[in-house]
């Protein structure tokens, strides 16, 4: 299992959500994965934080777990976009092996 050290989330408005867990920030739309939406903001960090409510009051937390929907998320999409960075690698490592293999079957007809 992997530990959240620290946590932010941001819930805002015209598409301009933030995750950022452990130093990794990915932008995505958490409404919908929060236990409610006047939510605007949770900080936490080595095992404690705060909810910070639209109506601009702010609730302690020890525990992250009524988070772990955007959690979820946020690994979920980190995984597509290594497993992405990955593929455009091998794709690039491909197109230099074939750009070689052209150059020397066209040494062998010269």
């Amino acid at each position: 299992m992997l530990t959240i050290e620290t946590m932010t989330i941001i819930n805002g408005n015209a598409d301009d959500d933030t995750v950022i867990i452990n130093g990794e920030t990915l932008f995505f739309t958490v409404g919908s994965l929060l236990p409610s939406n006047d939510i605007w903001a949770v900080q936490y960090k080595d095992g404690e934080g705060e909810i910070e409510w639209r109506d601009m009051h702010n609730d302690k937390i020890t525990d992250i777990e009524q988070f772990q929907p955007v959690i979820n998320k946020f690994y979920e999409l980190k995984a597509e976009e290594v497993a992405a960075q990955e593929i455009a690698k091998a794709s690039e490592a491909a197109e230099e092996n074939f750009k070689a293999s052209i150059a020397k079957a066209e040494s062998y007809t010269q």
